[in-house]
């Protein structure tokens, strides 16, 4: 009798729970159906993209790209495939040598080589591609991991002629090495997904800038910058000003990404791009006044004294954009 009843005792638990669990399942179910999709709404438009083939060097502004995983891609060329380095291996960029954003690069008319130019020396020539017999040299960027190939003693040579420093080496990524995965960054790994990959950027693959930003911050200004000290990859214009820090995502032609955080802005704001001098306060004064995080907002610990400007982004689908093209944001 009592196997009996405890045998009955147990159906009844589990039609019970059977029951139960189907019908969260389907109150599960009309929850997502009733969910509202992703809403993206015109924003703005495209009024330049930017491509900065060597690290802290000048960027090249084109009419169209695509938007790789890795970066904006141009050609043979990639955003940040090339980098200077030190005599230890270390990375350097115009915070260290403010020189560097008189460094002017382009392409060879029959896209076979990278052309370096500046005043007073002679330009040099240098494969669009890597030579993997060259040496492999591996570094870090603000911890984390990253290899590249030597781009030789042609470059050595003229590197020393500009900055009268014997050491100074170019190295260029090859697409068959790994990128530098930005999960690994210790301060933003929660930010990015681990197929999230740079070359030699400091950060995310893409920086988005508005026009109205740069307006407003040069209002403040006694002399206005332009966005060179900023170097974003894409501008946008038609929104207002910092509507950058609330899109979550955005579409621009093909392609669709992801924003991970505001971009904390340093010293490398500071250099100014006609003249390869370091400024001492501006504009970096000015932004700390009004543009840093407030104690309660989740990053403010990592942004430390950095005051934000622009919004970094991560790739979610490759595609082609153009200036011109209309930008659709999510908005939070």
């Amino acid at each position: 009798m009592l196997k009996t009843l405890s045998n009955q005792h147990l159906s009844l638990i589990l039609a019970i729970s059977s029951a139960a669990l189907t019908s969260f399942g389907i109150v599960y179910y009309f929850q997502r159906k009733r969910k509202s999709p992703k809403r993206f709404i015109e924003v703005g438009s495209v009024s330049e993209i930017l491509i900065y083939p060597v690290k802290s060097c000048r960027g090249i502004s084109l009419d169209s790209a695509m938007c790789s995983l890795r970066g904006l891609k141009w050609g043979p060329l990639r955003d940040r495939k090339w980098m200077m380095i030190n005599e230890k291996d270390r990375f350097v960029s115009a915070r260290q040598e403010p020189k560097m954003a008189l460094i002017v690069p382009s392409l060879s008319d029959d896209n076979q080589e990278l052309i370096l130019s500046t005043e007073g020396i002679e330009p040099i020539k240098i494969p669009a591609n890597a030579n993997v017999s060259q040496r492999l040299i591996c570094t870090t960027i603000w911890n984390t991991d990253i290899c590249g190939y030597e781009c030789g003693k042609v470059a050595e040579e003229w590197l020393s002629k500009i900055f009268r420093y014997q050491g100074y080496k170019l190295v260029v990524h090859e697409d068959s090495l790994e990128g530098r995965k930005l999960a690994d960054d210790p301060k933003w790994k929660p930010k990015s997904l681990y197929k999230d990959e740079s070359l030699y950027s400091d950060l995310t693959q893409y920086l988005v800038i508005s026009e109205s930003s740069l307006d407003d911050l040069n209002k403040r200004l006694d002399e206005p910058v332009t966005m060179k000290n900023f170097r974003p990859n894409i501008v946008v214009k038609g929104c207002k000003a910092f509507a950058e820090d609330n899109w979550t995502e955005i579409k621009i032609g093909g392609a669709h990404l992801y924003r991970t955080h505001l971009c904390g802005r340093c010293r490398m704001t500071l250099v100014n791009p006609e003249t390869g001098v370091m400024a001492h306060a501006e504009p970096l004064k000015t932004l700390r006044e009004y543009r840093m995080v407030d104690k309660s907002h989740p990053d403010s610990k990592a942004f430390g004294v950095h005051p934000v400007f622009g919004s970094n982004f991560n790739m979610v689908e490759v595609g082609n954009i153009r200036v011109g093209d209309k930008v659709y944001a999510v908005i939070e």
